[in-house]
């Protein structure tokens, strides 16, 4: 035991008195005080030194004892407080090994972890795993942490940043937060409306340019240029814009998500999944700071990615060998603005236009998410107009 524990029983417990004029029918006399009948305290040297305790006798005042007890000597070990004995109960590493890990900015978004039921995994990502499942009769998506991203503080405490900014959020552009639930923080989940149509890049991937015309992506690129408004109005940058970060859905729309990245800093997005790159601006790539224009930059990888229904720069050959480009000479042929994302032929030249501004190499030359979705909005205007004087 530690030390205030053995203080408190060896003065305000101990044995303490006898009350001579108190005789039982039998004759004899009753106690008073704190009495132990059936006492056995031991402890071993070997466990006590094990502890780096001291082993120190309880209750050397014998008097006032059950006469059983009147000789006995009891010991125990006295350990330094911050010491935690071999007999406790073992705290699991995941918690022992995150003392400084803050879960109070999430006090008002949490709901209780019993309601939250997990079905099966709909998304898999190098930082998280994301499941299907239910909370109070609806469906949700959550989001949970691999275990092998909880083992430190700064994981679970990204965790919980993004878990915060998306309660800061309320826009029909930005998928909804739930709410937060967990038993300890290595247990953290993100309860998050379901999206029912999955995302972007299996959309494009599952469904031809027939089949997914430009008449239907322009509804969901002026969502996603009005979801980047709503962001950059928080003075938030996305830092992951991309088909995969998209989400649809047959009756609420399409969205933006996954804020995992989200202010932080640029090192750790250069780790967050293979070929997060191809959507990275220049400056991002030189660690030359990473402004809202940055966003701008993916939107315009986003457009390549809506054209030809491939991640950009799959296309590209090593003209001697005939494999895909290495990673390296892309980011190289970015940075010094020697490289472009393929667009077909048919491609409307709008939206080509539209990506030369989003691709420029400096990035003072990107139109702003307003201007984006200004000038999709107004061509869809357009379009419609000419479409009903027909």
């Amino acid at each position: 035991m530690d030390s205030p524990t053995f203080d408190a029983l060896n003065t305000s417990l101990q044995p303490n008195n006898t009350a001579d004029d108190a005789t039982l029918t039998d004759g004899s006399k009753a106690f008073t005080g704190y009495n132990y009948y059936n006492l056995s305290i031991t402890t071993s040297m070997t466990d006590c030194s094990i502890n780096k305790g001291t082993l120190t006798e309880l209750w050397p005042d014998k008097r006032f004892r059950n006469f059983k007890y009147k000789d006995a000597v009891f010991t125990v070990c006295v350990v330094p407080t911050t010491v935690t004995t071999a007999s406790a109960t073992p705290i699991p590493t995941t918690t022992t090994n995150l003392p400084q890990v803050n879960l109070s900015a999430l006090q008002l978004v949490r709901v209780a972890n019993g309601e939250v039921y997990i079905d099966h995994m709909i998304g898999t990502g190098a930082f998280a795993n994301v499941f299907h499942g239910s909370f109070q009769g609806r469906a949700v998506a959550v989001k949970m942490l691999l275990k092998s991203r909880t083992s430190t503080v700064s994981q679970i405490q990204s965790f919980v940043h993004e878990i915060q900014l998306m309660s800061q959020f309320d826009s029909p552009y930005i998928v909804n937060l739930v709410g937060a639930a967990w038993t300890r923080p290595s247990d953290l989940q993100c309860v998050m409306e379901f999206m029912d149509g999955g995302d972007l890049k299996e959309y494009l991937d599952t469904h031809s340019s027939q089949e997914f015309a430009w008449a239907d992506k322009y509804v969901h690129l002026l969502s996603i240029a009005d979801g980047l408004c709503y962001l950059h109005s928080m003075n938030v940058i996305h830092r992951d814009v991309k088909s995969r970060n998209v989400l649809l859905d047959s009756t609420k729309g399409t969205k933006l998500t996954d804020f995992g990245i989200s202010k932080e800093d640029i090192q750790a997005t250069r780790t967050v999944g293979v070929g997060t790159f191809r959507w990275m601006a220049p400056e991002v790539l030189q660690d030359q700071g990473y402004t809202i224009s940055a966003d701008i930059y993916s939107f315009g990888m986003l457009l390549s990615e809506f054209d030809t229904h491939r991640v950009p720069y799959e296309d590209m050959k090593n003209p001697i060998t005939r494999q895909p480009i290495a990673d390296s000479a892309i980011v190289l042929k970015v940075v010094s603005g020697s490289i472009r994302p393929t667009f077909t032929s048919e491609c409307p030249p709008w939206i080509l236009e539209l990506a030369a501004q989003c691709l420029a190499w400096d990035p003072t030359d990107r139109p702003t998410a307003m201007q984006l979705s200004y000038m999709i909005r107004s061509k869809l205007k357009e379009m419609s107009s000419r479409l009903f004087s027909i």
